[in-house]
């Protein structure tokens, strides 16, 4: 059986800034930064300054019910994508 995501997950780029992660999630800037800090979500990657998230990550780890950071690093590698 495929599976077919949200509309508002069909459109997302495959990189993920702040704005719109906390745009996904519903919250302000200033949660997720705050969130950020607590370890609450995935850890981003950094090109320059700018704080990005990948898209298939985010997404598999909202589907496991958005575990802590620790939490999901040890999880994570059960949960990857397979590249088509």
């Amino acid at each position: 059986m495929e599976t077919v995501n949200p509309p508002e997950t069909q459109t997302l780029p495959p990189v993920i800034k702040p704005e719109g992660l906390a745009g996904l999630m519903e919250v302000s800037t200033r949660t997720l930064r705050r969130w950020e800090l607590k370890g609450l979500v995935p850890r981003p990657f950094l090109v320059g300054s700018q704080k990005y998230w990948g898209r298939d990550e985010v997404l598999d780890w909202m589907s496991c019910q958005c575990p802590n950071r620790s939490l999901w690093e040890r999880m994570r590698p059960k949960y990857r994508r397979k590249a088509n």
